[in-house]
């Protein structure tokens, strides 16, 4: 198990659709008890694994077939990628659930402090996997951004046994439990990679985000 001591509070203001501005001293407190209330409970954890990258087109990975040309596109260039799978665990969801009955704004504020949280120890498991193989990284790309459908997260759970070594399993619609889990891909070069763009045209949500109809974005670039 990893650690986090602090939650991006940035990061999490976005996703709470906050508009930059002071927060009063009131917020402050709320979003400091939220954020003290959700460290001492989560249990951030991620798990690998890295495979030859067999075909470009239809892409394979290992064995597995990754269907949709953005994700072909995207780990152009690559002879190797890792598929991961993160979470900060069960207990972040309880502790959403008992806010949504002590207070709404608290349940908002811990649910956008949760989910930066998942995308901190996503962050991590990149460092692990660069660490590991000393090459250079694309971003990570989901199961439901662009054409990869949101269905291949049983076969990212599957290829990194994360039901048995971290306790994430998927559901008939699809989603992740515990909630703030997430699979991903990143593809692993020892040659120099285009960056391309992240941000909304790759994600999935881009149609219905809340945050897009408000005129911000999450953050990610």
């Amino acid at each position: 198990m990893i650690k986090i001591d602090r939650i991006d509070r940035e990061q999490a203001l976005r996703y709470m659709a906050y508009r930059e501005g002071v927060i009063s001293p009131a917020a402050e407190e709320l979003l400091d008890e939220c954020e003290k209330r959700l460290l001492e409970v989560i249990k951030p954890k991620f798990v690998y694994r890295i495979f030859e990258i067999t075909s470009s087109y239809p892409l394979m990975i290992g064995n597995v077939l990754l269907p949709g040309n953005d994700i072909a596109d995207h780990l152009k260039g690559c002879d190797r990628a890792a598929m991961l799978t993160v979470t900060v665990g069960a207990e972040a969801d309880k502790l959403i659930r008992a806010m949504q009955i002590e207070d709404m704004a608290k349940a908002v504020m811990t649910d956008a402090f949760a989910s930066t949280a998942a995308e901190q120890c996503a962050d991590m498991a990149e460092k692990a996997i660069a660490d590991e193989t000393g090459a250079n990284l694309t971003w990570r790309f989901s199961p439901g951004y662009g054409d990869l459908p949101l269905s291949m997260q049983k076969v990212f759970l599957e290829f990194t046994d994360a039901r048995r070594r971290i306790g994430v399993s998927c559901l008939d619609s699809d989603l992740l439990a515990p909630v703030k889990s997430v699979t991903a891909v990143v593809g692993i070069s020892d040659d120099p990679i285009e960056r391309k763009r992240q941000g909304c045209l790759s994600c999935a949500l881009e149609q219905t985000c809340m945050l897009r109809k408000r005129g911000s974005h999450c953050g990610y670039k």
